[in-house]
C-alpha cells in the first residue's frame, strides 16, 4: 500500500464521517445538541481531573525554631589511644605472664578505701530516696 493510497483512503473516511454528522444533526438536532454537551462536558472534565493531579504538592517546611549558631562546629579529633588494638579482638581465656604484668596493676589499700568510700556514697543516695 502507497502512502498515496492510505492518505486517499484517509481522506474518503473523514468526508464520509462529516457527512453521516452533519446528516444526524439535520434530521435529530436535539439529540445531536445533547451529544455535543455530553461531549463536551466530559472533555472539560477529563482536563479539570488532569490538571488538579498533575499539580505538584507543596512541600511544608518543618516548622519549628531555628537553629542559630554562635560559633562554629568542631568535629572531634580522633581518639588517641596508648596501645594500638581493636575492639573487636579475640580474648582468651588466661591472660599469660607477660600480659597481667603489662594490662593488671594491683589496688593500693588507699584505692580500695577510697572506692568502698564512692561505693557507699552511691548506695546511700539510692536507698536514701526509698521510702
Amino acid at each position: 500500500m502507497d502512502v498515496k493510497d492510505f492518505f486517499t483512503q484517509l481522506k474518503d473516511k473523514t468526508v464520509s464521517l462529516v457527512k453521516k454528522t452533519v446528516s444526524f444533526c439535520k434530521e435529530n438536532p436535539r439529540k445531536a445538541v445533547i451529544v455535543l454537551c455530553s461531549s463536551l462536558i466530559v472533555i472539560l472534565l477529563i482536563l479539570l481531573i488532569s490538571i488538579i493531579a498533575g499539580r505538584p504538592k507543596e512541600e511544608k517546611e518543618a516548622e519549628g525554631p531555628q537553629i542559630v549558631f554562635t560559633e562554629e562546629l568542631l568535629v572531634p579529633d580522633e581518639l588517641v589511644t596508648e596501645y594500638s588494638y581493636d575492639i573487636s579482638r579475640q580474648t582468651e581465656e588466661k591472660w599469660s605472664e607477660e600480659e597481667t604484668e603489662k594490662w593488671f596493676t594491683i589496688p593500693t589499700t588507699e584505692q580500695i578505701n577510697q572506692l568502698e568510700k564512692e561505693n557507699e556514697s552511691m548506695i546511700s543516695d539510692v536507698i536514701g530516696a526509698a521510702p
